[in-house]
């Protein structure tokens, strides 16, 4: 009788740290990253309507390569006790490397 409530207990504790996360990658194709990334932590307000100014990545005119929305279990927390008044996630991007302009002698 021992066995049950031990592997209910387990159930939920794996439950509960194994949705307390979500990652989304969005990269265009054909895309090489230049450098290591930038991250900057954003916050939302109200389930969204107020959000804080984004923040413009400086890739020099190259545009961005890569760019990783996430959050974690402790972010996903603070959600849940605020009741969505307050979502924080982790926002990361990758500039882009410079085009290469082949000279095909036609100009």
């Amino acid at each position: 009788m021992q066995a049950r409530p031990l592997f209910a207990r387990s159930a939920l504790a794996i439950c509960l740290l194994a949705n307390g996360c979500y990652h989304y990658r969005l990269s265009p194709a054909n895309s090489a990253p230049a450098d290591d990334g930038h991250s900057a932590t954003k916050h939302a307000f109200v389930w969204g309507l107020l959000e804080q100014d984004s923040t413009r990545p400086n890739c020099q005119g190259n545009g961005v390569a890569e760019v990783d929305a996430s959050t974690n279990l402790g972010y996903a927390l603070l959600g849940v006790v605020t009741l969505g008044l307050w979502m924080p996630m982790e926002i990361e991007w990758k500039c882009a490397k410079d085009r290469l302009r082949v000279d095909n002698g036609l100009e």
